[in-house]
């Protein structure tokens, strides 16, 4: 038995260790996204000019639900 697992182990690390190998992204980089200052302050603007805002009351509204918990059906 304890040959099976080891025979399992020897089998089934080193795909997994190439797996996770494969993925891991270069030294010094988590991403393939670059942008420059210059776009991101492009990208703010036009955030800033297209944003939308709720002037509605609705998310200023408080609602009470009653609640009402019967513990009777759980003592035994």
């Amino acid at each position: 038995m304890l040959a099976n697992i080891l025979v399992a182990l020897v089998t089934v690390l080193p795909a997994l260790a190439a797996s996770l190998s494969s993925r891991a992204a270069p030294e010094g980089r988590s991403c393939g996204t670059h942008i420059s200052e210059k776009q991101i302050l492009e990208a703010e603007r036009h955030f800033d000019a297209n944003k939308v805002v709720n002037n509605s009351s609705a998310e200023r509204a408080v609602i009470d639900i009653p609640v009402r918990f019967d513990h009777s059906s759980l003592s035994s």
